[in-house]
């Protein structure tokens, strides 16, 4: 995979989202399970919002945070949108109580800078500049957390399920929609951010459960944090690893043909971890295609499973879960259960392992303002 050298550039603009602002007065305070939107009722809106939220289009503070999280389990995810629909459906049988807790920290949710770079018959053909702004609206979250998970240490294991794992270029990635794949920046691009260079003749390959089968899928536009050019204060080569982030979007031109979109796999739900997962050190699993060392079988797709580690950022995770050549861009993801129901809900992606840090591996976070990024972005 060789990399381009792209020089244009072209300044774009995105709208705001408006809406009335609530912030909590206190660090504790009486949690009404699942009233997200903090109107002191739990019905339609609350699931309404929490879908907005999760994809990026809704502001909250720490109130709505802590409410949102029905499940009480420390991420906010997809499982808290069906607990609170089951509220709404099943309101005889299932009710949310009201409780006294400690609010949960504000995630991430801030405006960004954003690279475009195009791409025609394989090359990269220009590039884009764009802005992402932060909603202004604002709604309420809460919930308390389950006690710490038995701690696991796993070793790589064959990962035969994660089909929407898939591999870019010589890295990682991991199916978000039809037509999208998160990953990291490190693999789709390199250079300073006077000097930007990209894959060319890059290419995303989807394989079967047993990797006997696989598709490969034509590249139509990489997006990339501006920030992730902006080289640590030491004066070396290192990016910035807390936008070590990329989405990738493949040719659009195929829409109509559903080989030729990821609509026949199941994309990834994504969740945001909150502190307290992290102070609780859940257990999360690690995937990505990995040349295990002193392996003459290649590069497959493995997993690992370890614990959250307590020194994780407000924009990355650390983890104990495994992770080694080729798993950059792949994905850290919880487990998420309600009703017996499971959902993966991925929570980062993954940019390292821990070379010689109190960690195995590492990665940016997935939050609101990831969120818009990847569903709410007018720019793909």
């Amino acid at each position: 995979m060789k990399l381009k050298k792209i020089m244009s550039a072209v300044v774009a603009t995105t709208t705001l989202l408006t809406g009335t602002a609530f912030h909590a007065s206190a660090s504790k305070a009486t949690i009404l399970q699942g009233d997200a939107n903090n109107d002191n009722s739990v019905n339609v809106s609350d699931v309404a919002w929490l879908s907005r939220y999760l994809v990026g289009k809704e502001n909250a503070d720490s109130y709505n945070i802590t409410c949102a999280d029905a499940t009480r389990d420390g991420i906010i995810d997809y499982q808290d949108h069906n607990m609170i629909l089951d509220f709404c459906i099943n309101k005889d049988s299932n009710k949310p109580i009201t409780y006294q807790a400690e609010l949960y920290d504000n995630l991430n949710n801030e405006e960004r800078d954003y690279y475009k770079f195009s791409y025609a018959n394989g090359e990269a053909t220009g590039i884009e500049e764009y802005t992402l702004e932060k909603p202004v609206s604002k709604a309420r979250t809460y919930s308390l957390l389950r006690e710490a998970e038995e701690e696991y240490d796993y070793d790589f294991v064959r990962d035969y399920s994660n089909t929407g794992v898939v591999k870019v270029g010589n890295g990682s990635g991991f199916i978000v929609d039809d037509h999208l794949v998160l990953t990291a920046a490190h693999c789709v691009c390199g250079g300073t951010a006077s000097n930007i260079l990209v894959a060319e003749d890059l290419t995303v390959t989807v394989y079967n459960s047993d990797e006997t089968t696989f598709k490969v899928y034509t590249v139509d536009s990489i997006h990339v944090p501006q920030k992730y050019f902006d080289f640590d204060d030491k004066g070396g080569s290192t990016y910035n690893v807390d936008f070590d982030y990329a989405l990738i979007h493949i040719d659009s031109r195929y829409d109509n043909i559903p080989s030729k979109t990821f609509s026949q796999y199941e994309p990834f739900q994504i969740g945001y971890i909150t502190k307290k997962f992290i102070e609780k050190q859940i257990t999360v699993t690690t995937s990505g295609f990995t040349a295990i060392p002193d392996s003459s079988e290649g590069m497959h797709r493995y997993y690992s499973v370890g614990n959250i580690v307590s020194d994780s950022t407000d924009l990355r995770y650390h983890a104990y879960a495994n992770a080694n050549y080729g798993d950059s861009g792949g994905l850290a993801y919880y487990n998420s259960v309600y009703n017996e129901e499971v959902i993966k809900s991925a929570i980062g992606n993954i940019t390292g392992g821990g070379e010689g840090a109190d960690y195995d591996s590492s990665g940016v976070r997935i939050t609101p303002t990831i969120a818009r990024f990847i569903f709410n972005n007018e720019y793909i």
